[in-house]
C-alpha cells in the first residue's frame, strides 16, 4: 500500500511541490528588494561559517 500511496498524486502533494517551487524565487526577489531579508541570509551563512572564516 505504501508503494501505491507514494505514486498517488493528491491535492496536498501539488500544494506542496507548487509552493516548493515559488517559495523559492519569491524569497530571491524579497531579499534583493529588503535589506532586512538581505542581512538575515547573510547572518545565516556567517553562523555557518561559509562566508566569513
Amino acid at each position: 500500500m505504501d508503494n501505491n500511496d507514494s505514486l498517488t498524486v493528491t491535492p496536498e502533494k501539488i500544494k506542496d511541490l507548487l509552493s516548493s517551487f515559488l517559495v523559492k524565487p519569491n524569497k530571491m526577489k524579497e531579499s534583493g528588494k529588503n535589506p532586512a531579508e538581505t542581512r538575515n541570509t547573510e547572518s545565516d551563512s556567517d553562523s555557518l561559517g561559509t562566508t566569513k572564516s
